[in-house]
């Protein structure tokens, strides 16, 4: 059975009052290291960005389930191009977050995307605004602050992240 960090539950209760929104009943259950659960309310699931397209979750690798600090750099294949305008990271670190810095994409044969300066959302997630498009092809993404980017064994020790954009025409 999981431990449950009262700390970080009420502490996710409270930014949840903050910014007004209704709190979900199973929100006393959330384990430790499970901030993703307000993220994931907060995310935008599709959102009409004109010319007919929706933006998308192109990729993740995440969960709400128990963080640690020390995600290896996290990895993903597009097979087709994409327009991307988000990467997204997640910097639990025990509550605390980490400054802002920066997220890039690598390919397998070296090409770089990147970096991007992050902005900071809800003080643990890591926010890209990338607005271009990137061919198909395998990435890493590499995130300028690894020792605190969550992972647990569910991600296999792949930090968390996640992209949104739209199939490009």
């Amino acid at each position: 059975m999981r431990a449950y960090d009262e700390r970080q539950k009420r502490w996710a209760i409270q930014r949840e009052k903050m910014k007004g929104l209704a709190l979900n009943d199973n929100m006393a259950n959330w384990p430790a290291g499970s901030e993703e659960a307000a993220h994931y309310e907060d995310e935008p699931e599709q959102t009409d960005v004109g010319a007919g397209n929706n933006i998308i979750k192109i990729f993740e690798i995440g969960n709400l389930e128990q963080v640690y600090n020390g995600g290896t750099p996290p990895t993903f294949i597009l097979d087709k191009p994409y327009h991307v305008t988000e990467l997204w990271t997640y910097h639990w670190n025990d509550g605390r977050g980490a400054p802002a810095g920066t997220l890039a994409l690598k390919t397998n044969d070296g090409q770089n995307f990147g970096p991007w300066q992050v902005r900071l959302h809800n003080e643990v997630y890591w926010v890209a605004d990338i607005n271009r498009t990137i061919p198909p092809g395998e990435y890493t993404v590499i995130d300028s602050d690894p020792s605190t980017l969550s992972q647990n064994a569910s991600t296999g020790g792949q930090g968390m992240s996640w992209m949104f954009g739209y199939p490009a025409q």
